[in-house]
């Protein structure tokens, strides 16, 4: 026995697994909604990641709203949430939350009292070494291939055999580090938070600083234009040229990072684990966390520290003759004696001159 056929009426339709009706007065065909709802669609999940899609196509999001709302759901029974529903709906949202932020602080309350330093800095230099080891594993690969045809074979060889050697002393290094960090996933900082508590931080400033960087990039580069397009100074015109093309290299940079998750983020940065390298383009730079990266960038800035200071003492020149002692006017004739004679046996070769304002300025001699 067959099941019979249910047959719906024609205004309804199904679309992504429920039922859809015009409502009363409509004027949009059902492929007109089909295609407004996935235009909708489209632009809010986009602007998940960049939320500056909401304004460049605010009017498509408009006119698609506004199909959308001729349409309702058809399926038998079916009503939408009263407000009072909805708000305990955001209720229960915010209490799991505040209940998930309770639970990771009090975690980490616990947790400082297991931070052990070595282990943190095992972890990093194990990060750090496996980079380097990752770097070296391709030049090797690269210079198989040819890299730097001019290269002599026995001077390609050579070089092989270094890097070689150096990879299986690395190993070593990073096997003695792998015995000593363990669980990398498991190592706490001196707060308690483990990487993955820091990955969420890092993702979000991350996603904030990408989004303030890009506002102010998109509405920079429409005043570049437009300044340099008015400069009737060559060298100016020329400056401000060159400042555009940096600011439109930039954007297009950040505008093509894909949407990222806390798992693609680095653990002791704001910055995706991906961009971390020894090559750039296309890394960023090794993490600035890493133990022997993070010691080059100290020695760096000691070295423009101390030529900044070299420099500051060079333009400010030798300092200033001043006065070994001023006397100043009005001062009774034996207070001026007793000065003069202390002053003179502590400086038998002194000088008087007459200083500002009538004082008596002791200087000495070669002064």
């Amino acid at each position: 026995m067959t099941e019979p056929t249910i047959r719906q009426p024609k205004q309804v339709h199904e679309l992504a697994g429920m039922l859809v009706a015009p409502r009363p007065g409509a004027t949009s065909t059902f492929e007109e909604y089909a295609a407004a709802r996935a235009t909708f669609l489209e632009i809010n999940d986009d602007a998940r990641w960049n939320p500056w899609v909401h304004e460049d196509r605010a009017s498509e999001e408009r006119s698609a709203t506004a199909v959308m709302e001729q349409w309702t759901r058809a399926e038998t029974g079916f009503r939408q949430l009263t407000d009072p529903e909805v708000q305990e709906m955001l209720d229960e949202v915010g209490r799991r939350s505040n209940a998930e932020f309770a639970a990771d602080a009090a975690r980490q309350k616990r947790d400082k009292e297991r931070y052990n330093a070595e282990r943190e800095q095992a972890r990093l230099s194990l990060l750090e070494q496996e980079s380097i080891l990752s770097r070296q594993r391709e030049e090797m690969v690269e210079l198989r291939a040819g890299r730097y045809p001019a290269w002599s074979e026995e001077h390609r060889a050579a070089k092989i055999a270094e890097i070689e050697h150096a990879t299986n002393a690395r190993e070593t290094q990073i096997a003695t580090l792998a015995a000593i960090v363990g669980d990398r996933e498991d190592i706490v900082d001196k707060y308690g938070r483990l990487p993955r508590d820091r990955r969420k931080a890092s993702l979000l400033r991350y996603r904030l600083d990408r989004e303030h960087k890009v506002r102010e990039l998109r509405a920079r580069i429409p005043e570049l234009k437009t300044v340099a397009a008015e400069s009737k100074d060559r060298t100016e015109r020329s400056k401000l040229l060159g400042e555009l093309q940096t600011a439109e290299s930039s954007l297009e940079t950040l505008l093509a990072v894909p949407p990222l998750t806390e798992d693609d983020m680095c653990s002791e940065c704001a910055q995706p684990a991906s961009h971390h390298g020894w090559v750039s383009p296309p890394y960023d730079g090794p993490c600035p966390a890493w133990p022997g990266w993070a010691e080059r960038l100290r020695r760096a800035r000691e070295i423009l520290y101390a030529a900044a200071e070299r420099t500051k003492a060079e333009e400010a020149g030798p300092p200033k003759p001043h006065p070994i002692a001023v006397l100043p006017s009005g001062l009774p004739i034996a207070d001026v004696i007793t000065k003069l004679s202390e002053l003179q046996k502590a400086h038998p070769k002194a000088i008087v001159k007459r200083g500002r304002a009538n004082k008596w300025e002791i200087w000495h001699a070669d002064a």
